[in-house]
């Protein structure tokens, strides 16, 4: 397999404990990405006032979908790809309106009208070239993801960005049902799925053969002070009275990382909002590990082996498997998983 998995750390810009999660300022990852509405209504240019103007950064903007539906906010794509361009992404993604398993199956119809309008329009609106334009995806089957992934495939886009997979995220085998479906319509362009969380959802990348991911769970954790051991990738809770968790004290931190150098178990379970931040950064630079580590058992042959002791502690991960295996009738056994990739 010639192509990395690569993690886009989600970031917001209201300020709190994203202001003391700068992830890419602490050489942990400088892959960015930022719902196009948040950033708007900071009024500040992404890539010159938080990024510094630092070309190292990789900005993706993905248009906000989640968020406009959230605040009954209608906008026109062309007034998005704007925005994108003129703070300098490095990839942006298609105005969408995302699905959800409630929907009427005539909603969904009309939602994926919507969509593939919205791509096509900004794809020809485009005035930056260097500006890679992924179209957004939501379907809720293999089928629909099938027939919305080929009359996209029509286009000359840049990737494809796969939506919608947070409402279903605990059902890990319509995930591999949706991906698959796109996968078989699109053989040599980059697919981006929104939201893979935890490490799960990095064997989950290694699995299906996406190409980037993106996940909040880094600063989704650190606010219930959850820390990864990275050891191991089990996260326990450091802090903070939640009745129902036993809380951990950590007198020496099992971790070499930059932030567990610097900082101590004191520091992350202040009730502030750099806690938080300090914790997430933590948090984020073991699940780039684990990501190096599938990238490495990927290109040296033995991510079977590591998926296998894997799905032996993750029943989610084992129907994903069960699944994938369904559609993909000719790997037999999950070790062989490494002749397919």
């Amino acid at each position: 397999m010639s192509r990395k998995i690569v993690l886009f750390g989600k970031w917001a810009t209201r300020g709190g404990e994203y202001s003391h999660a700068k992830f890419w300022k602490e050489g942990i990852l400088n892959r960015v990405l930022v719902n196009a509405i948040y950033a708007k209504e900071r009024r500040q240019n992404l890539r010159k006032d938080i990024m510094k103007a630092d070309k190292n950064v990789i900005l993706f903007i993905d248009s906000g979908g989640f968020t406009l539906l959230r605040k009954n906010i209608s906008l026109d794509p062309i007034e998005i790809l704007r925005f994108q361009e003129e703070n300098g992404a490095n990839i942006a993604s298609t105005l969408d309106y995302p699905i959800s398993p409630e929907m009427s199956y005539r909603e969904k119809i009309e939602r994926i009208k919507r969509n593939i309008y919205n791509a096509v329009t900004m794809l020809s609106q485009r005035e930056r070239d260097d500006l890679k334009i992924y179209a957004s995806i939501h379907a809720w089957d293999y089928n629909s993801a099938k027939m919305i992934a080929k009359k996209l495939s029509n286009y000359n886009f840049d990737g494809f960005a796969i939506g919608s997979l947070i409402p279903i995220r605990g059902n890990y085998s319509k995930i591999v049902e949706i991906v698959c479906g796109v996968k078989s319509q699109v053989k040599d362009k980059p697919i981006h799925c929104y939201g893979f969380s935890g490490i799960d959802g990095i064997y989950m990348a290694g699995l299906l053969g996406i190409d980037s991911f993106d996940s909040t769970t880094y600063i989704t954790y650190a606010r219930y002070r959850h820390y990864i051991i990275p050891q191991t990738g089990k996260r326990i809770c450091l802090g903070l009275k939640v009745k129902t968790e036993k809380r951990y004290y950590l007198e020496d931190l099992p971790c070499s990382c930059p932030i567990c150098r610097k900082y101590s178990y004191d520091d992350f379970i202040e009730g502030t909002s750099r806690a938080v931040g300090l914790l997430s950064l933590h948090n984020l630079y073991v699940l780039v590990t684990y990501v190096q580590l599938v990238n490495n058992a990927i290109k040296n042959g033995f991510f079977g082996e590591l998926l296998e002791q894997r799905i032996l502690v993750s029943p989610r991960l084992k129907n994903a498997w069960l699944t994938f295996q369904r559609i993909h009738k000719r790997i037999n056994s999950v070790r062989k998983i490494d002749e397919y990739l």
